[in-house]
């Protein structure tokens, strides 16, 4: 397959499959094919989130996980059309899961925002997936062949345009950048919504009832504190060399949750994306202190299953963003040593 100088990765998520539905989310990944060769995730990328003009069905909002309250603060798809436009005009070759419908929602958003635009040549890894696996060949199914998964319940279209990006790659025996090196997780244009009226949403339209104020989670407080002692003492080791490097990215989060909710699992609390969420977002925030790490390997020295697992997520804690820099060298360093001195 002879590829173009620029390929453009897709993904969007949507109000519902209607033909009134729109855009709630767009997530943009464009890759230069000589990179390919390199394995180089050198990307230029765009996730951006919009006011669609109507209320997501219940179906679509449980999957894209904005509240119609949020949706409503943020600006029309017309307003980044400087931001979007370019990678769609400077790409050969658009890439997407199930393409027609990505394509086809996001036409109709340049024709809202009154503008007029040329498609790329499209290619569908679903389809491609089909015709040499056969099905199921939903994202999910086609990501776990990869050994790749999402990062939680609901479908973010920058992670879904990753997928995707890694997916071609995979179909075409092209070299991957790593899994980890996932760019901006959260919308970049995202505006932070007020408190919602404690009397209910307003509608949006006449006839439409009104959208009940938000509950916010519940997350138990026996169940947090349960997980967030299962998981303190690695995470302790995985942020000490994290933060080594300077900066806390989000693949170093990613690489955090995927440990908390292998503990959930142990716990059998893993459905609970809330309380999974709301103990990494707690343990984010650990600045460990040497103190901090010998007394965490004290404990884990004692746990034959914790001390089995910690060498695999203290790597994954270093890779996340790539190559382990020197002072991530020195950290594991200090790591290796703590237990050593506990082991004589």
């Amino acid at each position: 397959m002879k590829l173009p100088e620029r390929i453009l990765f897709v993904d969007v998520e949507t109000t519902g499959l209607g033909s009134n539905d729109r855009v709630v989310t767009l997530g943009l990944l464009q890759m230069q094919s000589s990179h390919f060769a390199r394995g180089n995730a050198d990307l230029q990328h765009a996730h951006l989130i919009f006011d669609p003009g109507r209320k997501s069905h219940p179906r679509a909002e449980e999957k894209h996980g904005w509240s119609d309250w949020v949706l409503r603060h943020q600006e029309p798809f017309a307003e980044s059309l400087p931001d979007i436009e370019p990678l769609f005009t400077e790409s050969g070759l658009i890439v997407a899961h199930n393409a027609d419908f990505d394509i086809e929602f996001l036409r109709r958003e340049f024709a809202h925002a009154g503008c007029r635009i040329r498609m790329p040549k499209r290619y569908c890894t679903m389809e491609q997936y089909r015709r040499r696996y056969g099905s199921p060949a939903s994202l999910d199914a086609a990501s776990s062949a990869m050994g790749m998964y999402r990062s939680g319940a609901t479908h973010g279209a920058l992670e879904d345009a990753w997928l995707a990006l890694h997916l071609f790659l995979w179909l075409n025996d092209l070299p991957r950048p790593s899994p980890h090196a996932l760019p901006l997780f959260e919308p970049t244009n995202l505006k932070e919504a007020p408190p919602p009226p404690i009397e209910g949403i307003p509608r949006r339209r006449k006839g439409e009832k009104p959208t009940p104020t938000p509950k916010e989670p519940i997350v138990d407080p026996y169940q947090r504190d349960t997980l967030l002692a299962a998981a303190r003492q690695t995470a302790i080791m995985m942020m000490w060399v994290v933060r080594s490097k300077g900066s806390v990215e989000q693949a170093d989060v990613m690489a955090l949750m995927s440990m908390v909710r292998d503990e959930a699992k142990r716990l059998g609390t893993w459905r609970n994306e809330e309380l999974i969420r709301d103990v990494v977002r707690t343990l984010a925030h650990l600045r460990p202190a040497p103190d901090d790490v010998d007394d965490a390997a004290r404990i884990i020295i004692h746990d034959p299953g914790a001390r089995g697992r910690l060498g695999s997520w203290v790597r994954s804690a270093a890779t996340a963003v790539g190559a382990m820099t020197e002072d991530q060298r020195v950290a594991v360093a200090r790591l290796t040593e703590a237990f050593r001195r506990l082991a004589s």
